[in-house]
């Protein structure tokens, strides 16, 4: 069961349909008239957090794009900071609390009882990237976190992707470099 129409806040075309693997698919040229296959994961920043911790995330789902697709990208998004370092220097995920007053409280994220290291955060980024997959964060605008601004954004992202790989692998400027320099 599918339907069609464009892609969110864009006029890239745009399939509705169950995946095996990602959350948007599409073909695009490689090089040497090579047909790609792109895979994009979209999570939010717990959801990254929660599925590394259960093993779902490297244990399923990116086992199942990197043997699916030929690009594989992940993009998330939230909003977070990085905490002070405490007495043992450990430095901890922090993320925004608006009580009432709507003021931004910032407040450590735990798994469990424990705190989400800053270092441990950066690992699942990093064990990502080596496993092949290219890791977008998409925190929000200047002014607080906005879900629609942000998918909004996100949106626009996968359609200059989809755009980008829809032209001649050859004719793209931007991976050749330009010399400019006077000597």
């Amino acid at each position: 069961n599918s339907s069609e129409g464009t892609l969110f806040a864009t006029n890239v075309p745009a399939m509705l349909f169950r995946l095996k693997s990602g959350d948007f698919s599409f073909s695009g040229n490689g090089p040497n008239g090579k047909d790609l296959t792109i895979g994009i994961e979209l999570k939010s920043l717990y959801d990254l957090i929660s599925s590394r911790t259960c093993g779902r995330l490297q244990g399923t789902q990116i086992r199942l794009m990197n043997a699916t697709y030929d690009r594989r990208y992940l993009i998330y998004y939230g909003q977070y900071r990085v905490s002070k370092p405490d007495v043992q220097h450990e430095q901890f995920i922090e993320l925004p609390f608006h009580d009432r007053s709507k003021r931004t409280e910032w407040r450590a994220h735990f798994i469990g009882k424990q705190k989400v290291r800053h270092a441990y955060f950066e690992g699942v980024i990093a064990g990502l990237e080596e496993k092949g997959i290219v890791v977008k964060h998409f925190a929000s605008g200047l002014q607080g976190y906005d879900k629609q601004a942000t998918m909004t954004q996100i949106a626009y992202w996968i359609a200059e992707r989809y755009r980008w790989y829809q032209r001649e692998y050859e004719s793209h400027t931007s991976m050749s470099g330009f010399d400019r320099s006077r000597y």
